[in-house]
């Protein structure tokens, strides 16, 4: 693939998180949050609606995995 993948990526997990309780790992590629397509979303508003989001239902994909 020779275009740069603009989806948003794990790049940190604060201990204690919605996120690290969840499961999710540093460099898992979010594809859906709670049903919203997050492929096309800029980083800030994932970040925006993952800090104020309580419940997290993630689809990622993992090293050509795809998990939920």
């Amino acid at each position: 693939s020779g275009y740069a993948d603009n989806g948003i990526y794990v790049t940190e997990i604060a201990p204690d998180s919605a996120a690290s309780k969840s499961g999710l790992l540093v460099n898992d590629k979010i594809l859906q949050l709670n049903g919203y397509d997050f492929t096309m979303v800029t980083h800030k508003k994932a970040v925006d609606y993952i800090k104020k989001t309580r419940m997290l239902n993630i689809l990622v994909a993992r090293k050509g995995v795809t998990q939920t």
